[in-house]
C-alpha cells in the first residue's frame, strides 16, 4: 500500500472518533441507560488511543517503510473496526431496535485480541 492510504485511514478513522465522541456526549447520553452510555464511551476511549498509535505507526511508516509497522498499523484499524464498532453497536442496541444474535459478542473479545497482538508485534519495530 502506498504511504498515502495510510494518511487516508488515519485520518477516516481519527474523524470518526471525534464524531462519534461528540454524537456520544451531545445525542447518545440523553438517550442511552447508564451501563449502555458506559460502553459507548469505553468504545470510543479505545478508538481514540488506537487512534494516536495509529498517528505513531504512520510516522514511522513514512520514515522508514518498515513492513511490520504496516501491519501493525492494519491490525488497530481492524481491532477499531471488531472492538470499538461492536461495543458502539451494543450500545446503541436498543435505540436501534437491533437483537443481534449471541455469537456477535465474541466479536468484541477478538478485536481486543488484535490490539494486543499488534501491541506486542511493536517488539519488533
Amino acid at each position: 500500500m502506498e504511504n498515502k492510504i495510510y494518511l487516508k485511514l488515519l485520518a477516516y478513522f481519527g474523524a470518526s472518533a471525534v464524531l462519534l465522541g461528540a454524537i456520544g456526549s451531545h445525542y447518545f447520553k440523553s438517550k442511552l441507560n447508564v451501563e449502555s452510555f458506559e460502553i459507548f464511551k469505553t468504545a470510543n476511549f479505545y478508538h481514540f488511543v488506537h487512534v494516536l498509535a495509529m498517528a505513531f505507526l504512520f510516522i514511522l511508516i513514512y520514515l522508514n517503510n518498515k513492513k511490520v509497522c504496516k501491519l501493525i498499523f492494519l491490525l488497530f484499524a481492524l481491532g477499531i473496526v471488531l472492538f470499538s464498532g461492536s461495543l458502539y453497536l451494543i450500545a446503541c442496541k436498543n435505540l436501534l431496535k437491533i437483537d443481534f444474535p449471541s455469537i456477535f459478542y465474541l466479536i468484541t473479545p477478538f478485536g481486543g485480541l488484535l490490539f494486543m497482538f499488534a501491541w506486542l508485534l511493536c517488539l519488533k519495530i
